[in-house]
């Protein structure tokens, strides 16, 4: 297991409850030095209040409102499709249409301030079709 692995919701969904531990051990050791690290460990841990059915989990949904590449020049989020943020343990954390996980800030003036790249989904912005 590595951050490189393509892990997405669904692989963690996948996790037995031990394979799911394990991964937070693995991940949360590796987040210190690879944001992929930080975006998995925090996955893993909306699964594990999922799982353990904590009521409360915060999310709202989002429009994005520019399009956000990798480095290789593959769509990560796309403008005007609707997305959901989590707030896990006051960390927003934003699942793309691969199922990745993203994790984001709002810290007006950081490079990944939510705010930036996204704006509330309302009925009057439903953006276009996914």
């Amino acid at each position: 297991m590595t951050a490189d692995d393509d892990i997405t919701l669904v692989t963690v969904r996948q996790y037995t409850n031990s394979e799911l531990q394990d991964a937070i051990r693995y991940f949360c050791m590796e987040r210190k030095v690879s944001y992929r690290a930080e975006c998995i460990y925090w996955l893993c841990i909306l699964e594990q209040h999922r799982r353990d059915g904590q009521i409360g989990m915060e999310y709202m949904d989002l429009k994005c409102v520019h399009n956000i590449f990798d480095e290789d020049r593959e769509y990560i989020f796309r403008a005007g499709n609707k997305y959901r943020l989590h707030e896990v343990d006051n960390i927003l954390l934003i699942i793309n249409d691969k199922l990745k996980p993203y994790v984001f800030t709002a810290v007006e003036g950081d490079t990944r301030c939510v705010w930036k790249y996204f704006s509330l989904w309302t009925d009057n912005n439903p953006g276009t079709p996914a």
